[in-house]
């Protein structure tokens, strides 16, 4: 199987990063909660993070972010 990876930030990706999440919200709270808090770009304020996420065809099936 191959995915596709590619940078999250548009609002589109926000609302999917959301929803995938959302179901997980116990384990990924960090990455919701400030995805939520500070939206999806990193500019070196607190809460920010730059996300990735992993496809499968057009279905989001992870989410990584990092600062």
């Amino acid at each position: 199987m191959t995915y596709t990876i590619r940078r999250l930030y548009t609002a589109a990706d926000a609302a999917q990063v959301d929803a995938f999440l959302k179901p997980h919200t116990a384990a990924a709270f960090h990455l919701r909660s400030n995805a939520a808090k500070a939206g999806l770009t990193y500019d070196g304020n607190p809460y920010e993070a730059e996300y990735l996420g992993a496809f499968n065809s057009d279905r989001l099936v992870g989410v990584v972010g990092y600062s």
